[in-house]
């Protein structure tokens, strides 16, 4: 028999509540543990993989997002951004114009849905001016060290 096991065959393991391979080794954790890890390689490959923005859209807010788009030269470009929906970003004064959508309700300008540059410390998100095809979430930063006063 195989030492590799698909999901359907350790969950049957694990509904069946024994091992019949006739194994000491108490199987029944393993086969929890093994079935924990295959879902968390999942998630992980869905985290790292491009997400079609046909397929959905980032969750709201949605603060940063690796963007993939084509620019108005044909050249596939990478860039941090944001998905903005309509009403969630106030356009700054400095470049509140015709393309701007005015709110009554709250008397502010809005910038309109679509995808946008985000930079941090930036007041102004310039749009994408090319049509956004793919976005993945950006990674989490690594673990900075403990300094000598933190530990």
């Amino acid at each position: 028999m195989s030492d590799h096991y698909t999901r359907e065959q350790l969950q049957a393991i694990l509904a069946q509540g024994e091992w019949h391979h006739g194994s000491e080794t108490p199987t029944l954790p393993l086969a929890s543990q093994c079935l924990e890890l295959m879902d968390e390689v999942e998630r992980l490959r869905d985290d790292a993989r491009w997400v079609p923005v046909g397929e959905r859209l980032p969750d709201a807010p949605c603060f940063a997002v690796l963007a993939c788009y084509v620019n108005e030269y044909g050249m596939t470009r990478q860039v941090r951004a944001e998905y903005v929906r309509r009403g969630e970003l106030e356009a700054n004064d400095d470049i509140v114009g015709d393309w701007c959508e005015y709110d009554e309700a709250t008397d502010t300008y809005n910038c309109p849905e679509g995808w946008y540059e985000f930079n941090e410390g930036e007041d102004v998100h310039w749009e994408i001016s090319g049509d956004v095809t793919h976005w993945r979430p950006l990674p989490e930063p690594p673990e900075q060290p403990a300094t000598e006063g933190e530990r």
